[in-house]
């Protein structure tokens, strides 16, 4: 007798549904009045005499007063939605309850993940259906229905993005917290790099000026928390044009299906720990102490310390963070022998420094030359 195994489950899907629809709903009324109803409220007229003249005219929808705050609720629901949609793979008791019934990881995983984008788009949808109805009657000359239409899927795809490492971060860690953390440190992290790399430009590099083709710059660029602020007052309109988007779209989808395979793996005796899986402790550990010593020495420059003292300073106050990390990890205040860990880091991102500041890798120069071999030299004023 051959065995059918069902790649979705009808039961879980429904039950996410009925336990987390009040979170819908919440969703729906708060982007109701942010942008259907901010609409409502003002006359027609006056919206035609206001935006006349702009370039949103036909396009309302995506001027920056009707995106700022739908953008901001399409960045936070899905990190919301994941911390409770994947409770069972942080909860030790739910979790066991979960892996106890008759149906696989592969069909729980997708069932859950269906009820995931049930619940954001829905509200996205209904909303975009009043907006219709809005476009067929006195707003039609505000905005069109093809609008809409591409109001509704921009924001689709954003959370359909923003969702997929809020899924991975759920599933790599034990707890609802650390999985948050994690999730808005993975999206912070481009811009801590960027900072690393302005920093040491400004402090090393002789000629270093602000330029849109450094290194730092196209890494903040890359950031997917970067581009979707860039998209407001316009952008949104324009979404599915850009390459970058696509990208985006394409990456989102493998990590939907790499998070699956970390779930296969992923034992349940996981449930509550900081980090799911003991290789993940060092890079959660690492990347966190990474952070803050880019923080700290940013910092500590900026207030006007000179290099030495900062250096010293920010030693001092990673290893405390170090030693906290280990001691969270490991649930144990007996982590002073891992010191080496510690000193061994610190070697290399004095090593990744120096190597940055010592060396032409920039494009810029790291001495000053001698004046008969200038032969051109360019001033810019920033004011």
């Amino acid at each position: 007798m051959t065995l059918k195994t069902s790649l979705f489950n009808v039961g879980i899907y429904k039950n996410t549904i009925k336990r987390f629809k009040w979170g819908s709903f919440l969703y729906f009324i708060a982007l109701f009045f942010m942008v259907p109803f901010a609409l409502l409220v003002q006359e027609p007229v006056y919206l035609l005499e206001r935006y006349d003249t702009t370039r949103f005219m036909g396009n309302l929808l995506f001027a920056n007063d009707y995106t700022v705050f739908p953008m901001l609720l399409a960045l936070a629901v899905p990190v919301v939605a994941a911390a409770l949609v994947f409770h069972g793979v942080h909860s030790q008791k739910q979790g066991i309850f979960i892996h106890g019934l008759p149906v696989s990881r592969k069909a729980n995983y997708i069932s859950t993940l269906l009820a995931a984008f049930t619940l954001m788009i829905v509200p996205v949808i209904l909303n975009g259906l009043i907006l219709v109805v809005m476009s067929l009657n006195a707003y039609s000359k505000l905005f069109t229905t093809a609008s809409v239409i591409y109001w509704m899927l921009g924001y689709t795809a954003i959370l359909f993005v923003m969702f997929s490492l809020s899924t991975f971060t759920s599933y790599v860690t034990g707890n609802a917290a650390a999985a948050i953390i994690v999730n808005i440190f993975v999206h912070l992290f481009p811009f801590a790099i960027a900072l690393a790399l302005f920093g040491t430009g400004e402090k090393f590099l002789y000629g270093y000026s602000y330029s849109s083709s450094f290194i730092g710059n196209r890494i903040m660029e890359a950031a997917p928390l970067y581009y979707f602020f860039q998209l407001l007052n316009g952008g949104l309109g324009e979404i599915f044009k850009d390459t970058q988007m696509w990208v985006y779209i394409i990456s989102a989808s493998a990590i939907y299906i790499l998070t699956y395979f970390v779930y296969k793996f992923r034992k349940i005796e996981a449930c509550g720990d900081v980090a799911a899986f003991r290789n993940f402790r060092a890079i959660i550990k690492y990347a966190v102490v990474l952070s803050a010593t880019i923080l700290s020495l940013s910092l500590l420059i900026a207030v006007g310390l000179g290099w030495t003292v900062a250096s010293i300073t920010a030693f001092v106050v990673c290893g405390i963070v170090y030693f906290a990390c280990e001691m969270l990890l490991s649930k144990s205040f007996k982590v002073f022998k891992t010191y080496k860990g510690y000193l061994i880091f610190s070697a290399i991102i004095a090593a990744v420094i120096c190597f940055f500041a010592f060396t032409s890798v920039f494009g810029y120069e790291t001495r000053v030359p001698q004046p008969d071999k200038v032969e051109t030299v360019i001033s810019t004023l920033f004011y």
